[in-house]
């Protein structure tokens, strides 16, 4: 599963904070990672998207985050 975590209105920049896991479908292994989506807006519509992932070593240990609610 994939869930947005936080929404940063940046102007004309939206910037969505999240966290994915799930599980290999070949191996089995589960994985968990974060990811940070940023939309550009022009005229009420996206006019670009550029996508973020962070893997790191002991993707299953992620340390805490406190996400702003």
């Amino acid at each position: 599963f994939a869930a947005p975590r936080e929404f940063i209105d940046a102007g004309d920049r939206v910037v969505v904070l999240g966290e994915q896991e799930g599980k290999v479908k070949e191996s089995g292994e589960t994985y968990k990672n974060r990811w940070v989506h940023v939309f550009t807006m022009k005229d009420g519509r996206i006019s670009s998207f550029r996508n973020f992932i962070c893997h790191w070593a002991g993707d299953l240990d992620l340390p805490p985050i406190k996400w702003q609610s």
